[in-house]
């Protein structure tokens, strides 16, 4: 279980990490209910809070649309996309605070949208329906980058 933003949490050898702790260490700490929030798993893992690593993870989210044309868009296919996305953000609890879009395909790099949003510095999530949707060859970089 690696922390990502959609996971909610950590191992406990990354909090040990995290921390400068031994395993052993962090373990008794969970036993002397020292880590709230820190759960067992079905598996018998403790996993702790990923805020733990992070701090807390903030709820504002953005959201970034595309559509190839603007056939999709008079279509409703981007409208249906960022509904989607909007109901994915609400059953987690995010709150979704601005929706980008844009017409371009995704193997294009003139995305303007896109590069304002990534360098907005008040943006720190951002909510795609598919990752193709961001770079079909550059998600990985952007991933990295982030």
């Amino acid at each position: 279980m690696l922390p990502n933003f959609f996971q909610q949490y950590c191992k406990l050898s990354d909090y040990a990490k995290k921390y400068g702790v031994t395993y052993r260490t962090a373990f008794n700490r969970f036993n002397a209910g020292k880590l709230p929030g820190a759960v067992k798993d079905a598996a018998g893992h403790i996993c702790v809070p990923i805020e733990y690593l992070y701090g807390p993870i903030s709820t504002d989210i953005t959201i970034y649309a595309t559509a190839i044309s603007m056939k999709d868009e008079d279509s409703d296919a981007m409208e249906q996309q960022i509904n989607d996305m909007k109901r994915f953000c609400a059953a987690r609890g995010w709150r979704v605070v601005k929706v980008v879009k844009e017409i371009s395909s995704s193997i294009t790099e003139e995305r303007p949208r896109l590069l304002g949003l990534l360098a907005d510095t008040t943006c720190k999530h951002i909510v795609v329906a598919n990752k193709n949707t961001v770079g079909r060859f550059a998600f990985d970089y952007i991933n990295t980058l982030l």
